[in-house]
């Protein structure tokens, strides 16, 4: 069986030191050097299959496409270690109340796709996931490789965010029995405050002030300086958080079976980037492993109040940057390129109002060698999706989850997806 695998970083290639914890970010990162300092995961596929089939569990049946597996198998985890973790950690979800099912439901949407727009529509539905939204992909295989090596003492945990993603890791963390802190904004929805102390979160509330940036993510990464392990979803903050995201892609690549008519577009709604960031590195490794032909176009959509990607994209491109080398390039001159959005950010999808799109390099990258671009979208667009996504497809999705079939909408309306095309969405929150 084959265990090898590293993780680098994408900005400056330092390889990360292979041991019993999982690393998180590059050790070589230096306060204001500029660099884009974002560890990637690199694994040596050799001898490895795509499994189409198997157990139910991603987190069993993908398990040798994770870099978390492979460390803890490495570190002396037994594999039914890990497995019987597996099936324990979904029990005690469940007894926090914020249980779901994997893999999540997929099929196509026809009555959708002639509503608004052409083609034929295949819409993954995380609203049916753990905490009604994917948040908790991205976790489970960190808290999996903890629980597989059965260290003795409980680690200080730390989240930044506004609502989904604190939710996901405050039940994982009552899952598994382990203190977390959540900085959250100042202004954070009570009922998803209360919610979060429930699950035994300790708040860390974080006013705005001048300075540019999210202050949650500041607040959170002094917690980190402070000995704290990230316990989130951007991948700046812990680059192995992505691979758990890329489990729906797998689910995707799976359910639709060796040789399905391949998928020519993806649109995916954009905050911090995570969840792009898997979905590129889902179909990347689906290709690697021949289970697919070709990667679809990725397109990545935010809303107009805050779309600091897109205005990123346009520097490099305006700078006839969009080459691999341009990104690598400007990976090194983050501050230049990545720049916080200079308003407060506000819409309709409060889940995709982060200062800054953390994992940029990694969705640019993405975007230009499949040939897609990123997309603004107005929040009457936004309200409209989730109309939609009601009235056609019966499922009740919160307008940051349906983004990108706003984005896919807009996409049609332009003339840029063909009546010919397949096209995959993501539903992923469900309102609150």
């Amino acid at each position: 069986m084959n265990l090898g695998g590293r993780v680098v970083c994408g900005g400056c290639g330092t390889p990360a030191p292979d041991g019993a914890d999982l690393p998180t970010r590059c050790t070589a990162a230096r306060e204001a050097d500029d660099v884009d300092h974002v560890l990637v995961r690199e694994l040596d596929l050799e001898g490895t299959r795509f499994p189409f089939d198997g157990d139910g569990s991603p987190w069993v049946r993908y398990r040798e496409l994770l870099y978390a597996w492979r460390a803890a198998r490495r570190a002396g985890a037994a594999d039914e270690a890990w497995c019987d973790a597996a099936a324990e950690l979904d029990r005690r979800l469940e007894a926090t109340g914020i249980g779901g099912a994997w893999p999540t439901p997929l099929a196509p949407r026809p009555k959708l796709a002639a509503a608004l727009g052409r083609g034929e529509l295949w819409v993954k539905d995380e609203t049916t996931g753990v905490g009604g939204t994917h948040k908790a992909r991205h976790l489970v295989p960190l808290a999996l490789h903890r629980l597989a090596l059965a260290p003795p003492k409980p680690p200080r945990l730390a989240v930044a965010s506004c609502g989904n993603a604190a939710l996901a890791a405050a039940g994982l963390a009552r899952a598994c029995g382990w203190p977390l802190e959540a900085h959250v904004p100042a202004d954070i929805a009570p009922s998803v405050a209360a919610r979060l102390e429930d699950l035994g979160a300790r708040l860390v509330r974080c006013p705005r002030d001048p300075t540019p940036g999210d202050p949650c993510r500041r607040s959170f990464l002094a917690a980190l300086d402070e000995g704290a392990l990230p316990f989130s979803c951007q991948g700046d903050a812990h680059g192995l958080a992505i691979e758990g995201g890329a489990s729906l892609v797998w689910e995707v690549v799976s359910e639709r079976g060796l040789g399905a008519p391949p998928l020519d577009h993806v649109v995916v709604q954009v905050g911090g980037g995570a969840l792009a960031s898997a979905v590129l590195t889902g179909f990347r490794d689906a290709l690697a492993l021949g289970a697919i032909g070709r990667l679809p176009r990725v397109h990545c959509v935010q809303g107009a109040g805050c779309a600091p990607l897109a205005a990123a994209w346009e520097r490099l491109r305006e700078s006839g940057d969009l080459d691999p080398g341009g990104i690598a390039a400007a990976r090194r001159r983050r501050g230049e390129v990545m720049v916080p959005w200079p308003t407060t950010p506000a819409g309709a999808a409060g889940g995709l109002l982060d200062d800054e799109t953390y994992d940029w390099a990694a969705l640019v990258a993405g975007m230009a060698e499949t040939g897609g671009a990123p997309l603004v979208v107005s929040d009457d667009e936004l309200v409209g999706a989730c109309e939609a996504a009601a009235a056609h497809a019966g499922v009740s999705v919160d307008p940051s989850g349906a983004a990108g079939l706003a984005g896919w909408a807009r996409l049609c309306a332009e003339g840029a997806i063909g009546a010919a095309e397949r096209s995959l969405v993501l539903f992923t929150g469900a309102p609150r």
